[in-house]
């Protein structure tokens, strides 16, 4: 089983074959000015428009608000961090 249709039949995010799933990856830096913010929201509402689910590292500024625009078209959005150290 491929690691997409796992993904599809774990959270049955989009309703269209696993074979046209197009991930689309936003990255950028976390203090941003208003103006950056509304360009990246944009990007986001454009990659929810075209049917992708955008992807990012989960944090703020441009991240942030790519999602906040791709929610807002009913986009999909997957934010994945990293963990570097572990606090016992």
């Amino acid at each position: 089983m491929t690691l997409l249709l796992r993904i599809h039949r774990c959270y049955n995010f989009l309703d269209m074959p696993v074979k046209k799933i197009v991930f689309i990856g936003v990255i950028g830096g976390g203090e941003i000015s208003p103006e950056d913010a509304a360009r990246a929201e944009e990007v986001g509402r454009e990659i929810a428009r075209r049917g992708a689910a955008l992807v990012c590292g989960g944090l703020g500024g441009v991240m942030e608000a790519a999602c906040r625009g791709a929610r807002a078209e009913g986009g999909h959005t997957i934010g994945a961090g990293v963990i570097t150290k572990i606090i016992a």
